[in-house]
């Protein structure tokens, strides 16, 4: 490694090369050594956040930062106390449990931000993945096969919403012979279906008992439904504000707010997030801005979408359908239907009209000035329903931008094609508002 003089004096995407490079030339060699570094180059991003706050972003935004890449942290340096999920399992019965949850979904966005992840990708794909499967998938596939990512405690996911979730957790309860639970959502809404998808939950949290060889405290379950309710009721609230004023945050930050929805939800460092998201907001003068609501998973790291949405008063991002589509009203005196309902409800679950009809209901209460839909590569129900969404977008008054690309492999992204096509849609969208 370089000395620390020499570290100064590079820019920001030279040092993460850099690390990705150290991370690359051990993975075969010594893939302990490959795990330190990535563990270590973690902790060294959440301490200088943590001594130098991002100054051009909202101060709860940059708290996001710092519980979401704790998150990954813990994931890596205390695999002994952590579960792997699927990004839609609703992680209350693990908090209440103490046990750490993380998606692989998540965990693989962090890798590829280290420029890490093609040796990954290239691996995963060796042994004989499809080039069309989720790169989300992949990236932590290969990461597993050559023993980088740590072993877990145990597996938990659901078939909401990824058909690549059938092949990779299978796969990976194999790489690590740990033991694992699926939690069958029904395709179809209704209350039979929460009820089933309730009793499916409660045989889960017996399946965490076994393998943590404790009961269940009820006390610490309801405490931590409690809390989710605080954080969907703020959230819906946070939502609501986001028609007139904008908490000035970067591509990176709205996609980690699936952390809040989903496997953090629950947690008190989601509520306090939630909370200080409101108060915060409020105090934001009124936003004239272009106000875009973000459809699937977002590039983090494509510089020209980074460069026309992030921390741009005038143009940006007011919310994604991934941090959102989870935050259904909780009941706190039936916890086990509460989560159930919202897996079931998710507008995931089930046909596109279900997410075209939260889409244009959230359009509606945020005011939108249009539309993106991002057509990640691999993942077939978003690709299949692009035409529909955009007809019945553009059909309620909402421009809509399909936009290909892959939310965190640089080989399937064309940034030339990007910048003009979002270009041209935002001065669309400056033209007629």
């Amino acid at each position: 490694m370089p000395e620390f003089s020499t570290i100064q004096k590079m820019n920001i995407d030279a040092i993460v090369d850099l690390i990705g490079n150290q991370i690359t030339k051990n993975v075969q060699t010594n893939p302990r050594k490959a795990r330190k570094i990535l563990r270590t180059a973690f902790r060294l991003d959440y301490f200088y956040k943590k001594i130098l706050p991002p100054g051009n972003l909202a101060k709860s935004k940059c708290y996001l930062k710092m519980i979401c890449e704790k998150n990954i942290i813990t994931a890596l340096s205390h695999p002994e106390k952590s579960a792997m999920v699927s990004l839609f399992v609703p992680c209350e019965p693990l908090t209440a449990m103490g046990i750490h949850a993380f998606s692989v979904e998540s965990l693989s966005s962090y890798i590829s931000g280290t420029h890490s992840h093609p040796v990954f990708l290239e691996k995963a794909e060796k042994d004989g993945l499809p080039e069309t499967l989720c790169s989300y998938h992949k990236i932590f596939l290969g990461a597993a096969a050559y023993d980088v990512m740590p072993k877990p405690r145990f597996i938990i996911h659901t078939n909401v919403a990824c058909d690549a979730n059938q092949i990779t957790f299978r796969k990976l309860e194999n790489y690590f012979n740990i033991p694992h639970f699926k939690l069958d959502v029904p395709y179809r809404k209704s209350e039979e279906a929460v009820a089933y998808v309730a009793d499916e939950l409660r045989t889960m949290v017996k399946f965490i008992e076994n393998c943590e060889n404790r009961k269940m405290d009820q006390n610490k379950l309801l405490e931590t439904i409690h809390r989710s309710a605080a954080t969907v009721t703020s959230y819906q609230n946070y939502i609501d504000l986001n028609r007139t004023h904008y908490l000035r945050g970067d591509l990176t930050a709205e996609l980690q707010m699936t952390f809040i929805s989903h496997m953090m939800l629950g947690t008190p460092e989601a509520e306090i997030f939630a909370e200080r998201s409101v108060e915060e907001i409020k105090e934001t003068p009124p936003n004239n801005g272009i106000k875009l609501l973000w459809l699937h998973t977002i590039p983090f790291w494509q510089k020209p979408v980074q460069s026309l949405l992030n921390t741009n008063d005038s143009v940006h991002i007011s919310l994604c359908d991934m941090g959102y589509e989870s935050l259904i009203p909780v009941d706190t005196e039936k916890p086990y239907e509460s989560m159930a309902r919202r897996l079931v409800y998710s507008p995931f679950n089930g046909t596109i009209e279900s997410r075209i009809e939260k889409a244009l209901e959230i359009a509606e209460r945020i005011q939108a000035d249009g539309v993106i839909y991002f057509c990640h590569w691999g993942c077939k129900a978003t690709l299949g329903g692009a035409s529909l969404v955009k007809t019945k977008m553009e059909a309620a008054g909402y421009p809509v931008l399909l936009l290909d690309g892959d939310g965190c492999d640089s080989r399937n992204a064309g940034d030339g094609q990007a910048a003009t096509r979002l270009e041209a849609f935002i001065e669309m969208l400056k033209g007629t508002k």
